[in-house]
């Protein structure tokens, strides 16, 4: 999900099909809306937030909150990549879509949701990282070994 710092409010969220029919997808969305909620302009830009058998990683940029959700088994560079990849790609469509102004574009959202159809990036940007052993996600990994942080 992508959410505005300032507020919280939601600018997309995409959901696991799989993870929504846990029980416990109720108490993981109400975690990351309490989450997001106490962010704001100095909060850390990479965070790891443990829950359960689950984290919340996110990462802060241009006053966007980017936030996952993943197994604690799930390599932490490899989601570190995610959501850069969703970062990327939302300002990318972003500044496609409103050009210079996309930055006020989101600091004006009146409605939460208000980019939903970034959603088809996110799900297939999920796609591609459905399997850490892949080929192309453990090319990942090994690439960014040499990146601080993560």
């Amino acid at each position: 999900m992508a959410a505005r710092v300032q507020d919280g409010l939601l600018l997309v969220a995409s959901t696991d099909a799989a993870h929504e029919m846990s029980e416990q997808m109720d108490v993981y969305k109400s975690q990351a809306k309490q989450l997001l909620r106490k962010l704001n302009a100095r909060s850390p830009a990479k965070q790891i937030i443990e829950s359960g058998p689950c984290s919340f990683f996110y990462l802060l940029d241009q006053n966007i909150c980017y936030l996952t959700l993943a197994d604690k088994g799930y390599p932490r560079k490899l989601l570190f990549s995610y959501l850069e990849e969703i970062k990327d790609g939302f300002i990318q469509e972003l500044s496609r879509d409103f050009g210079p102004e996309w930055k006020r574009q989101v600091e004006t959202a009146a409605r939460p949701y208000a980019f939903i159809k970034f959603d088809k990036f996110i799900q297939s940007k999920r796609r591609d990282y459905l399997d850490p052993t892949s080929r192309r996600n453990t090319s990942k990994v090994g690439r960014e070994g040499g990146r601080k942080g993560g």
